[in-house]
């Protein structure tokens, strides 16, 4: 079932298909505000992951919720976002964005596991971190598969909103006034359906060069890791 069910959200979505970052920014901005409509809900744009740890490095969107007993604001999801005709390596940098942001807040929260949602204009693809590595919410495909993810207007997009309740129902810690919890974060969601294979889909790139050494992180397709170069030395490797 498609996402756009009104003359709201097609005007949004009309606009999120021109070649500007910031057109589908606004697009999936109201489509969190849809989705996660809660008051216990609230959409964040341009903040750090965590501000401890890398307080310059902002990400592009993050869901965040009140937790239960402390109101202390938490992450549920983070987003990160590129342009409708994002090349196949501005994919590798947009899932590379959202594997550092959740490592690092993981990393400096002592929560076992966050969210992300990597768009592409107005295609998206949900995670689930965990362990140091980025999955997939459904299907059995990795990483850098363009052809997984899914536009907002298709009958497939209702894969989008049942990855949206599974955040909610297996959230990183208890959110205020409700009874979820990461009590069954390993739980796993099905939504009957296979990605397509990497094959068919994304174009094998060369491996990144010490010359492009600039900081963010990259995509080894040999090792299937990503990786990052700190003070020119790699640094910060995790599987996937």
């Amino acid at each position: 079932m498609s996402l756009i069910t009104d003359n709201l959200r097609q005007q949004l979505y009309n606009e999120a298909v021109s070649n500007y970052e910031h057109a589908s920014l606004s697009f999936w901005t109201y489509i969190f505000k849809v989705y996660f409509s809660e008051t216990y809900f609230f959409y964040d744009r341009e903040k750090p992951a965590s501000e401890q740890a890398d307080p310059l490095r902002r990400v592009d969107g993050q869901v965040k919720y009140f937790e239960e007993g402390s109101f202390r604001t938490r992450v549920l999801c983070f987003h990160e976002a590129k342009k409708t005709y994002a090349s196949d390596d501005d994919m590798r940098v947009v899932e590379g964005q959202a594997f550092e942001a959740c490592a690092t807040y993981c990393g400096n929260s002592n929560l076992t596991h966050v969210f992300a949602i990597t768009t592409i204009g107005t295609r998206a693809r949900t995670w689930k971190y965990i362990a140091n590595q980025l999955q997939p919410l459904s299907g059995s495909s990795g990483l850098l598969n363009r052809g997984a993810y899914i536009d907002a207007n298709s009958t497939a997009a209702s894969q989008i909103s049942d990855s949206f309740n599974h955040m909610k129902q297996f959230p990183p810690s208890q959110i205020a006034g409700t009874g979820n919890s990461n009590i069954a974060v390993t739980s796993p969601m099905s939504l009957g359906y296979t990605v397509p294979s990497t094959s068919a889909s994304t174009s094998q790139s060369s491996e990144f060069t010490a010359a492009q050494m600039d900081g963010n992180w990259h995509f080894s397709n040999s090792d299937a890791k990503y990786y990052r170069y700190d003070s020119g030395k790699k640094d910060w490797e995790f599987a996937t």
